[in-house]
Order: structure tokens, then C-alpha cells, then sequence
């Protein structure tokens, strides 16, 4: 069983967030979001740095959030490769990390800093 966590930033990490990368002040610090302010999670399965476990059904679920085409990296900020398969064809795309633990959106977050993914298990 998987945990997916959405987590804070320090403040000084706040300029060296790429352009992908929202930081959304939350009650106890800043909370990581896509650039339409929707919240993004590490999952306690991705065990090795820089590898997303989050394949087929989980990736529907749990979709990986990838970089914009030029984007660039940052301190703590990476992307990692990920083939995925999209309309029966094996597509190799790039996917944004923190501190080596890959990123994710929830499918069930709607709005803006929802965290509805927050600690559930797959």
C-alpha cells in the first residue's frame, strides 16, 4: 500500500521554484501546485530516487505531472524520464520531481489547493 502526501517548502526555496511549479501559502508554510494552483503529491512507493512506481491504472488515478517543453530545472527541482503508454503507443515524457521524488496531480482535486489525495493509499 501506497500513501500519496502533498507537503510544504521552506520560504527560501520559494525563488528557485521553476516556472512549472506554483508555491501556494498554506496555514503551516507552502504547498507545491500545478500552474493552476492544483495541489501536487509524492507517493511513499517511489522508493527509488528519480523513479515514478505510478504506472497504467495508478497514473489515471494519480497522473503524473509533466514538464513543459523547455522547462528547467532548479535546487531540488528535476525531471525525471518516464515511458508511458497513451493511445497504444509508448510515448517517453518527462515528469517533475523534488528532491528526487517524483510529482503528482490528483484526479479527484478539482480546484485550487483542494488536497483530497492527502494520505490515501492505493
Amino acid at each position: 500500500m501506497s500513501f500519496f502526501v502533498s507537503f510544504s517548502v521552506a520560504a527560501d526555496e520559494l525563488s528557485a521554484a521553476p516556472k512549472d511549479i506554483v508555491l501556494l501559502e498554506k496555514g503551516y508554510g507552502w504547498l507545491i501546485a500545478d500552474t493552476e494552483h492544483k495541489t501536487l503529491y509524492t507517493s511513499k512507493s517511489d522508493t527509488m530516487p528519480g523513479k515514478s512506481n505510478c504506472v497504467n491504472d495508478c497514473a489515471v488515478t494519480w497522473p503524473p505531472y509533466i514538464a513543459s517543453e523547455g522547462a528547467l530545472t532548479g535546487d531540488g527541482w528535476s525531471m525525471i524520464t518516464r515511458i508511458d503508454e497513451i493511445d497504444d503507443v509508448e510515448v517517453e515524457r518527462l515528469q517533475w520531481a523534488y528532491n528526487d521524488k517524483p510529482l503528482y496531480r490528483y484526479s479527484v482535486d478539482q480546484g485550487p489547493g483542494d488536497t483530497y489525495g492527502e494520505g490515501i493509499g492505493l
